[in-house]
C-alpha cells in the first residue's frame, strides 16, 4: 500500500518532522509511515513489556486509532513529550526542547486534550468500550491508514528501513524475527503465496537425485523441506538464528548442511554445485549484482540457478505510478525492487542465460489509494478471488505479474 501522498493531512504531518528530525531517530507512528521514516516503531510496541516511550524521539498519535494505544504507554508519552504539531488527524509529539510547544488555545490539541479528560473521568466505562470505540473512530475520522500485508509478523512492533543498516546490523534484525517467530502467513492469499512458490521451485527445477546443491537465503531450511533426494543440500543465511533452527529441524538428515554465511561472500569454491536455488531473496541484499555474480560463480557451468524477484514493473504498480504517486516498495526490509529487463541485464553480466521465466499471481489494484482498501478483504481472504489471481498470474506475461521466477545457466 503506498503512502497517501495527496492526503494534505497526512503530508503535513510528515514534512513538520522531516524539516526537524534526524534520520537516526525512533518514530512511533502507524505501521504505514514505514515508508517515510527510517526507523519507526509501531503501536504494538506499547502493548509489549519491553515498551519505554523515552525510546522514541518523536510519536505520531492518530486521533482516530487512540484505542490502539496502551493506556499506561499514552499517560507516559504525555509526561515526557511535548506536543508539537497538530491538525485534524494527528498530533505531533516531541522529545526535543527546541520545538516550540503549541499553544493552549490549538483548535486541534484542544480537541484531543478534551477527549484525554473525558478518558480520565471514566476510565471503567473506556476500558469497557475500548473495541468498540477502536471501530467507532475508524469510521469517524475518514482519513484512516490504509491497511497492508507486509510480508512480516503481525506482531512486528519495529520497523527499520533496511537500506538504512549495515551487514551485522540487519543480522541481529533477522535473528530478533526468527527469535520471535519468524516469517507469518495469515492471510488465504499468503498461504496459496507460500505454496506456489514451493510448486514452482519443484516444477522448474531439474531433477535433482544425486544432485548438489545451494539454497542461499534458506532461512530455516525451506529448501530442505522440498528437495529430499539430492546428495547434499547446503543451506546458508545471514541470520545465525535462522541456522541453528534449520540445524535442529534437519538434525537426522545426514545430507543436510546450515551455515552462516553473506549471501554477497560466498565461502565456497568455483564450480562447487550443481544447483543454486534462492527464494525470496534478490530484493533483500545491499548489491543484487554481486549476490548475482556469487551464486553463478559458485555454480557449475550448464548447472541451473532458480530465484524468484519482486517485480518493481507489476501491473499493481504502474497503475500507482500512472495516477502520479511516487514508486514505492512492497516490503522494508527490500533494497530494491527489480523489472524483468533489469534482471535479465544483471544476469547476462554476471554470466547467466535465462531458461524460463514464469509470472506468479497478478494483482491489479494491490496498493492502489481508494481502490486496496475497499476489496482488500476479497483480495486477502476470499478464496475464489484469490485463485483468480493467481490463474491470472500463470497468463499474463511475467513482466506484468506481482513476481517472477527466473531458471537460468551458467554459460
Amino acid at each position: 500500500m503506498s503512502f497517501p501522498e495527496h492526503d494534505s493531512y497526512w503530508m503535513d504531518t510528515v514534512n513538520f518532522i522531516q524539516q526537524h528530525y534526524c534520520p537516526e531517530d525512533f518514530v512511533l507512528a502507524p505501521e504505514i509511515f514505514w515508508e517515510k521514516f527510517t526507523r519507526l516503531y509501531t503501536y504494538k510496541i506499547t502493548h509489549s513489556q519491553r515498551a519505554i516511550a523515552a525510546d522514541c524521539h518523536w510519536a505520531i498519535i492518530h486521533k482516530g486509532l487512540l484505542a490502539e494505544i496502551e493506556e499506561s504507554y499514552l499517560q507516559a508519552l504525555l509526561k515526557e513529550f511535548s506536543p508539537v504539531f497538530a491538525n485534524a488527524v494527528f498530533v505531533v509529539f516531541s522529545r526535543s526542547a527546541n520545538l516550540p510547544t503549541l499553544p493552549d488555545d490549538d483548535l486541534h490539541w484542544m480537541a484531543f486534550k478534551n477527549w484525554l479528560r473525558q478518558n480520565k473521568q471514566w476510565p471503567h466505562r473506556f476500558q469497557k468500550l475500548k473495541h468498540r470505540l477502536k471501530g467507532y473512530l475508524r469510521r469517524w475520522f475518514s482519513r484512516q491508514p490504509p491497511q497492508r500485508t507486509t510480508g512480516i509478523p503481525e506482531k512486528m512492533e519495529k520497523i527499520v528501513d533496511f537500506k538504512t543498516l549495515t551487514d551485522e546490523q540487519i543480522r541481529q534484525e533477522m535473528n530478533q524475527l526468527y527469535l520471535e517467530g519468524g516469517y507469518e502467513f495469515p492471510t488465504f492469499y499468503d498461504q496459496a503465496r507460500s505454496t506456489e512458490i514451493d510448486q514452482y521451485t519443484l516444477e522448474m527445477l531439474p531433477a535433482t537425485a544425486g544432485r548438489k546443491i545451494l539454497d542461499i537465503g534458506c532461512g530455516i531450511g525451506r529448501g530442505a523441506s522440498l528437495i529430499k533426494d539430492c546428495e547434499l543440500m547446503v543451506g546458508i543465511d545471514l541470520s545465525d538464528v535462522a541456522i541453528e533452527q534449520a540445524q535442529r529441524l534437519y538434525a537426522n538428515q545426514s545430507n543436510c548442511q546450515f551455515l552462516q554465511m553473506n549471501a554477497l561472500q560466498l565461502d565456497f569454491p568455483d564450480h562447487n554445485f550443481d544447483m543454486v536455488l534462492s527464494l525470496e531473496m534478490i530484493e533483500h541484499v545491499s548489491n543484487a549484482q554481486q549476490y548475482l555474480r556469487e551464486a553463478l560463480r559458485v555454480l557449475k557451468p550448464g548447472g541451473c540457478f532458480l530465484f524468484n524477484v519482486a517485480n518493481q514493473d507489476s501491473l499493481h504498480l504502474r497503475i500507482t505510478r500512472a495516477l502520479g504517486y511516487p514508486a514505492f516498495k512492497t516490503n522494508y526490509q527490500h533494497f530494491q525492487e527489480f523489472s524483468l529487463a533489469e534482471i535479465e541485464a544483471m544476469l547476462l553480466e554476471a554470466g547467466g542465460k535465462i531458461q524460463a521465466i514464469r509470472g506468479s499471481f497478478l494483482i491489479p489494484y494491490w496498493g492502489v489509494p481508494g481502490v486496496s482498501e475497499a476489496i482488500r478483504h476479497l483480495t486477502d481472504n476470499q478464496p475464489e478471488v484469490v485463485n483468480i489471481l493467481q490463474t491470472l498470474g500463470h497468463q499474463v506475461s511475467p513482466e506484468y505479474a506481482y513476481t517472477f521466477f527466473v531458471a537460468c545457466t551458467k554459460v
